[in-house]
């Protein structure tokens, strides 16, 4: 394994483990990939918990969605939300990473129609600007 690729996958879990500590998903919700190169991504299996996942757990696929690596691991299966993210990486290329998380407050005020923006505090606000919410949908 190169070196970068082995750091990519340590900082992949140690993302996992933080999105779990802070409650920002709950049992296997959410997903992380990374660009590997400008060819390949690691991403995070579906089914798995992001507060408890290996380095070895986590898929290498190409930009088309195929599974390059691991192919001798069945169970694994790139995240189900691999589609949102190939299509970020195919709009930004200068994107090198996508976390999707699930943080209960903000599925909440989302089923009820209230935008995040109504309780952004101020530092959020000239930080990142508006933060658009979009409807619910499964």
């Amino acid at each position: 394994m190169m070196e970068n690729e082995h750091a990519l996958r340590a900082r992949i879990c140690q993302v996992g483990r933080l999105m779990h500590q802070f409650q920002w998903v709950d049992g296997v919700s959410g997903n992380i990939s990374a660009r590997l190169d400008a060819e390949r991504l690691l991403v995070t299996p579906s089914g798995h918990a992001k507060g408890f996942m290996t380095p070895n757990d986590l898929l290498i696929i190409d930009l088309a969605g195929q599974v390059l690596a691991p192919l001798d691991r069945p169970d694994l299966k790139p995240t189900s939300e691999i589609l949102m993210h190939l299509e970020v990486y195919h709009k930004r290329p200068d994107v090198g990473g996508v976390v999707h998380a699930h943080p209960p407050n903000a599925v909440a005020l989302s089923i009820a129609g209230i935008s995040v923006q109504s309780y952004a505090v101020p530092e959020t606000l000239l930080l990142l600007g508006e933060v658009p919410t979009t409807p619910y949908a499964t």
